[in-house]
């Protein structure tokens, strides 16, 4: 049957006013930070003319990057981003297992959004979409199977975002209870410069080369990310051939996401920068190793001197001069080795993580195609 038979699509609006603490005749708001984990709370008064969701109503993310994001089992003021997707009455359709379904055709309707600025679902698309409805009982049979199985994927990424939290942790036992530690400016122990933009009319290469080159989306989680990363032709390299980065290098984001902060690794030897981060590179060998300080640029500490050394005229710029002027703690490199050492076991889990979540969401993505060809 066609998605628009089964749904009635309700638009949400912008509310009058939000607050986090929940007063009398308040509802809470469901934005689209709530379909992601449901930690975020907030309320907002009753308005006449409003979109409110039910329990048993579909929730859709209409604009932004995550457009075909869904959940159900919400209640609340819905939010100027979101639409509520009400089932029909007389359908014979059960909403955990639609949810699932447009989970499924997330990337379909992505790539067929509308807008240039700011993406939107395409009302037509998503109402033209072919929904296979088998009986009641088959329906919530596929449902629990899915929900299984995405209960699985939640679990395995909250276990790895705790595991990104041991890093701040196993720095702290190291040195946090250690005085003494002396303090040093980052431009007195390192050179700090920037990347390179792709020369005008220059664009990335086609295929993979001997020239990568790191972008901030590229850092990720601590660590330059291999997995999406772009390749430069040799012409286009030859021309900033200058602005690369080698193992033993740290990098820091100064646009944009500011603060960022990866140690360069061996199979980045080589590789070209962004002009929206910045090279650190010692001055000399064997008084600051990279993963000590690329944890170091990560603490509360160096983030909040580097949000109050950021430019902010148009778009927030972290400049050179200012990362130079960094404070940072400079213990023995014999405990900064010792810190390495410690975390390099961390890393292991985190790698372990990824793969089972790679065989997870494939898993996933298997049982979605099976159930709405009908072969679960």
């Amino acid at each position: 049957m066609r998605f628009g038979d089964l749904f009635e699509v309700h638009k949400g609006k912008k509310p009058v006013a939000t607050h986090e603490r929940r007063e009398p005749g308040d509802h809470r708001l469901i934005q689209i930070e709530d379909l992601r984990d449901g930690a975020v709370v907030r309320y907002c008064p009753a308005t006449v003319g409003e979109v409110y969701a039910h329990p048993t109503d579909l929730l859709l993310a209409w604009d932004g990057a995550n457009a075909a994001t869904s959940s159900f089992g919400l209640e609340g003021a819905v939010g100027s981003t979101l639409a509520v997707l009400t089932p029909k009455d007389g359908a014979g359709i059960f909403t955990p297992y639609a949810g699932h379904f447009l989970r499924a055709h997330q990337q379909y309707l992505r790539d067929r959004c509308k807008g240039a600025t700011v993406p939107h679902i395409d009302g037509r698309t998503l109402a033209d979409l072919n929904v296979p409805v088998p009986d009641a009982e088959e329906q919530r049979r596929i449902a629990t199977i899915l929900d299984q199985a995405d209960a699985l994927r939640t679990k395995r990424r909250r276990a790895l975002s705790a595991v990104d939290r041991l890093p701040e942790a196993v720095f702290a036992d190291f040195f946090g209870s250690r005085a003494g530690i002396a303090r040093v400016t980052l431009g007195g122990v390192a050179r700090v410069s920037g990347g390179k933009r792709l020369p005008k009319g220059s664009d990335y290469a086609a295929h993979a080369t001997e020239h990568p080159y790191i972008r901030v989306t590229d850092m990720k989680h601590g660590v330059i990310d291999r997995t999406a990363v772009e390749f430069l032709t040799p012409e286009v390299h030859a021309r900033i051939a200058r602005y690369v980065v080698e193992p033993g290098d740290v990098v820091i984001s100064i646009a944009g996401s500011i603060g960022l902060v990866a140690e360069v690794p061996d199979t980045l030897a080589g590789a070209n920068l962004t002009e929206n981060a910045a090279r650190i590179r010692a001055l000399e060998a064997n008084v600051w190793d990279p993963v000590y300080m690329a944890n170091v640029l990560r603490t509360r500490d160096l983030q909040s001197q580097i949000a109050g050394r950021t430019g902010r005229v148009t778009i927030g710029k972290l400049a050179l001069f200012r990362i130079e002027q960094l404070e940072v703690p400079l213990p023995p490199i014999s405990l900064q080795r010792a810190f390495r050492e410690c975390l390099a076991s961390v890393r292991a889990c985190r790698e372990r993580g990824d793969s089972q979540l790679v065989e997870i969401d494939a898993l996933c993505a298997a049982l979605q195609d099976r159930a709405f060809k009908g072969e679960l």
